[in-house]
């Protein structure tokens, strides 16, 4: 049981993945794993509390084992990149395993733990056989770069994850703002028909200010004090030089009135909010100003409320300016009202600027064109998701975009809410496995899938053309020894000098594969007749003579070939390879360095 089972179970289910329906991508890996390591079966594996869940699988029916009988449940324990049972059937651990002991009768496994950053690992990419067997180093990187891939495909699901719950969070902030307006409108109104105001009345010639019993309590006072507060002594220092301006303005007779927010000194020493609301209420016979009356309405809680509202504001900006994805508000009119940190950091857009400005203006004629269809339907009430190109600093970039309508209370459609991920490495790993799939790793030469697919497309031609082809299947004399003597980088070494000597020896239209270790084989095209099949053999062979220099090690390298020709006869792409190997055999028999006509 892995030390942080807790924590992994939690980053587990955090995924929501266990159950799903099987996805293309994840059943891609398996196919590819079990291909790479040539296994009839390949899994995705997901370790849950009590069982083995296979995200997707090839070769195998049962979508999921108990845990206490899965060699996976081995996999994820401890640190090793990569657990390798070679013969299930010897080792201690699973002898008795009633998946070695009954179906599907499991003798080797290997198995590459699906890490997440926080070091959780979840599960494994593993391949089964019913028979033992080793893996090659090659096979071993392949199936945890397939690992690592499963592990980035999960984090991108978990980052989907969490953009729809901020989604889902910034409809409720939506949602949470709209009833406030609402509440406060309403507050508003019960105060107005209450009267719960303090009352306040200031002689101006004389400065004699006198209080409602409520402006008393308001401000800690019993109501025997409201003849002499000391009011200008109870201003907040930073606001005095505001009121007294704001009055004096009003007394002058260029406003109808005075309305001011300041902020008063509580009995208890603390500082309280008051919206200050006040008029004229008596002159001289001259016309001169002798009283102001006026309300104090304590608006501190609003004040809080309001600076709550601020402080969720700047956080709601914080979180969303550090996501790794573009995040807006549009409204009716695709003007942005709202935008993240994200397109000043990618695209050089200042956020000031773009506010206010419409989609089309901000994003250029071109992108529009793109995007207008999804901006149409998401103003429809209809949520939109789809993949887009953009040009950014000369490059063609990938993203994924999600409209989200903003709708109110009364089901107008607002605006909507946008949220934009570049794909573009995603999009580019797809292609690398794909490349993969059809690609030797170690020499670049196309692998035993890719070879397959050209050999009977070589065949269809030869027939439709009338011209002989041929399969020339060759490896290395004594590799073997060669390994053991150069080790297995000095190996890797020699296997990438025959396969470049073997792709300079032939036709460009010719192809040269690598099947497995150091099995090549060569599809020659178009050959005139024996005596032509006789000089690219012959080519061929010696091209691989001269002395191979390996970390400043000469070393003397052959190779034993076996041709088939193909005459556009009834043979099948198999048949004609197992002709050429049998050839190749008998090539061997005679001495090796040579070539032998099947």
């Amino acid at each position: 049981m892995p030390a942080d089972e807790a924590e992994r179970l939690a980053a587990l289910h955090r995924l929501r993945v266990l159950d799903t329906l099987p996805e293309q991508v994840y059943d891609d890996i398996v196919h590819l794993a079990s291909q790479i390591c040539g296994t009839p079966i390949g899994l995705v594996t997901l370790i849950d509390g009590e069982r083995q869940w296979f995200k997707a699988r090839v070769g195998l029916a049962a979508p999921q084992t108990h845990r206490d009988t899965a060699f996976c449940a081995h996999a994820i324990v401890g640190d090793d990149p990569l657990l390798i049972v070679e013969d299930a059937a010897l080792d201690a651990r699973f002898v008795d395993n009633p998946l070695v002991t009954g179906d599907p009768h499991i003798r080797f496994y290997a198995g590459a733990p699906i890490v997440t950053a926080d070091g959780h690992a979840l599960g494994t990419v593993c391949v089964v056989d019913t028979e033992p067997r080793r893996i090659s180093a090659a096979q071993a990187r392949s199936l945890q770069a397939l690992a690592r891939q499963t592990t980035a495909l999960l984090e991108l699901r978990l980052r989907t994850i969490i953009s729809e719950e901020q989604a889902e969070a910034l409809e409720r902030i939506g949602a949470q703002a709209r009833e406030e307006r609402r509440r406060s409108a309403e507050m508003l109104e019960l105060v107005l028909r209450g009267g719960n105001l303090g009352l306040w009345d200031l002689h101006v010639p004389t400065g004699r200010f006198q209080a409602s019993p409520r402006e008393c309590e308001m401000l800690g006072y019993d109501a025997a004090a409201a003849q002499q507060l000391p009011w200008r002594a109870l201003l907040h220092p930073d606001d005095r030089a505001t009121v007294d301006r704001a009055i004096l303005t009003h007394l002058a007779g260029d406003t109808a009135y005075c309305q001011i927010e300041h902020r008063m000194r509580h009995r208890d020493g603390r500082w309280i909010w008051v919206l200050s609301h006040a008029v004229i209420a008596e002159r001289s016979a001259d016309g001169r100003p002798l009283r102001i009356v006026g309300t104090h309405l304590d608006m501190t809680e609003r004040k809080v409320a309001q600076q709550a509202l601020e402080d969720s504001q700047r956080r709601l900006r914080l979180i969303t300016d550090n996501l790794p994805a573009l995040v807006a508000h549009v409204d009716r009119e695709q003007r942005y009202r709202f935008l993240n940190g994200y397109i000043q950091r990618t695209h050089g857009t200042d956020i000031g600027t773009a506010l206010g400005r419409t989609m089309r203006e901000v994003r250029g004629e071109a992108l529009y064109v793109q995007l207008q269809p999804h901006v149409e339907a998401a103003l429809r009430g209809e949520p939109a998701a789809f993949v887009y190109t953009d040009t950014v600093d000369g490059r063609a970039l990938q993203y994924q975009s999600n409209y989200i309508p903003d709708i109110d209370a009364a089901g107008l459609v607002q605006g909507f809410y946008a949220m934009t991920f570049d794909i573009t490495e995603l999009r580019e790993t797809q292609v690398r496995l794909e490349q993969l799939a059809r690609v030797d790793p170690l020499t670049g030469l196309p692998n035993r899938r890719q070879f397959e697919e050209r050999i009977v497309q070589s065949m269809a031609r030869s027939r439709r053309s009338n011209q002989p082809m041929a399969v020339m299947f060759l490896d290395i004399d004594h590799f073997k020894s060669i390994n053991d003597s150069l080790g297995h980088a000095g190996g890797d070494a020699v296997l990438c000098e025959v396969a470049r000597r073997l792709r300079d020896s032939v036709r460009v239209t010719d192809t040269v594969a690598r099947l497995a270790g150091d099995e090549f084989v060569l599809l020659l095209e178009g050959v005139a007749g024996p005596a032509d099949v006789d000089a690219l053999a012959d080519k061929v062979i010696a091209s691989i003579r001269p002395a191979f220099v390996v970390a400043g090690i000469a070393r003397s390298v052959t190779t034993s070939a076996g041709v088939a020709v193909y005459n556009g006869d009834a043979l099948d792409a198999p048949a004609l390879l197992a002709q050429a190997d049998a050839a190749l055999y008998r090539a061997k028999q005679r001495g090796r360095d040579r070539y032998a006509m099947a």
